[in-house]
């Protein structure tokens, strides 16, 4: 990873702690999209391109149980989206995983 995009992974940082805090995600959510990173970046592999749908279900899914009001629970859907979906995984790729690795590290 370049310096250039360190300013990218603190801001991916702080958005993942953000939404962690606001919607209580529980760590087994958040440990799951480290699956998803290593399906969107294996392109090689065929399921490649499921990674989205994947996390749109384990995200809808997660909302659905957690969130009760439905105005709270769509504006928890479009954003872990994408705080999560678009300006994590598929923004950063790879390099998104570092902020997972200290949100971890910071919840033992």
């Amino acid at each position: 990873m370049s310096w250039p995009d360190w300013a990218l992974v603190q801001a991916a940082q702080v958005q993942l702690d953000q939404v962690c805090e606001n919607y209580e995600l529980s760590r087994s959510y958040v440990y799951g999209l480290m699956y998803l990173i290593d399906l969107s970046s294996d392109k090689s592999n065929p399921e490649h391109a499921m990674w989205r749908s994947r996390f749109s279900y384990r995200t809808r899914r997660y909302v659905v149980d957690k969130i009760r009001d439905p105005e709270r629970r769509q504006r928890a859907q479009t954003e872990l989206s994408v705080a999560l979906g678009e300006k994590g995984i598929n923004a950063l790729g790879t390099r998104y995983r570092i902020p997972l690795f200290n949100h971890f590290y910071h919840q033992r």
